[in-house]
């Protein structure tokens, strides 16, 4: 009848294999990637934006939906874009031009120059949400197109 009983308990290796390979699954997925707030490159997003490289190895961008204070319901946020070099020491240098956002489903939003970024005119952007989309512009006279997509 013991026998009977131990035979009939899950053995241990049944429930150790499952999570052993849930853990390692979890683990495998939860690298740093290309677009978390710190790159491969150890660039830090300053600006509480994303980190993604852009072509070429020309540098990178942090893009940011940043918050208008105060926000109405028409105008909640802008989109900008910080460019920096590929060693991230500063601003990118020459400076992208004709830079622009397509947000996935929506219209190009043109992206001006101002101190340090470029940036978009207040709109109906909430800061703190998914953003997915095209970023677009010119560096060098080298036409670049970066997907962003946040968290």
């Amino acid at each position: 009848m013991d026998h009977y009983r131990a035979s009939r308990r899950p053995s241990r290796r049944l429930t150790v294999v499952p999570a052993l390979v849930f853990s390692l699954a979890v683990a495998a997925c939860s690298g740093t990637s290309h677009h978390d707030r710190v790159n491969k490159a150890g660039i830090t997003a300053s600006h509480g934006g994303t980190m993604f490289a852009l072509p070429g190895g020309k540098g990178f961008v942090e893009f940011v939906i940043g918050e208008l204070r105060p926000a109405t319901r028409a105008q909640s946020g802008v989109v900008a874009a910080y460019f920096l070099q590929p060693d991230g020491s500063g601003p990118l240098d020459p400076a992208p031009t004709d830079v622009s956002c397509t947000p996935e489903r929506g219209k190009p939003i043109k992206l001006v120059p101002k101190a340090g970024h470029f940036a978009s005119e207040p709109g109906p952007y909430a800061p703190g949400q998914a953003w997915s989309g095209e970023l677009t512009g010119s560096i060098g006279g080298e036409t670049f197109s970066l997907h962003i997509l946040t968290r």
